[in-house]
């Protein structure tokens, strides 16, 4: 890998540590990226998956928020967020995010899935 010292060869190597679950340096690596490019948004979804991973769910949201902020119709990471509200017990903002996910979706068996969520949320 000769990417050099940018965003995309921190994200490499820190994608290559996440692959081994060491999150904690990948979570390293990954802000070196961000510390180079806070807008190479590529690293933000597995970024806080680290975060989430090392229990530092309030730092997975806020990353998911941006990202979900910069990409509103990425439904996967909508979903990703909506689980991380549910898993602080957000329940309102969970229901937000999945009901954007459900307006938003083409695929009946997501729409399905976001449903069963949603009820649980009631």
């Amino acid at each position: 890998l000769n990417l050099g010292e940018t965003a995309q060869g921190w994200a490499a190597v820190g994608r290559s540590n996440l692959l081994k679950k060491d999150c904690p340096l990948a979570i390293e690596f990954f802000q070196k990226a961000l510390a180079i490019d806070a807008g190479y948004y590529a690293v933000y979804n597995d970024l806080a998956y680290c975060y989430h991973q090392t229990g530092q769910t309030r730092e997975a949201i806020r990353l998911m928020e941006a990202y979900v902020q910069a990409f509103p119709d990425d439904l996967i990471a909508l979903g990703n967020l909506a689980g991380l509200y549910e898993g602080t017990n957000e329940r309102v903002k969970a229901r937000l995010a999945w009901m954007k996910v459900k307006s938003g979706s083409q695929d009946p068996r997501q729409a399905h899935l976001v449903e069963e969520r949603l009820e649980k949320l009631k």
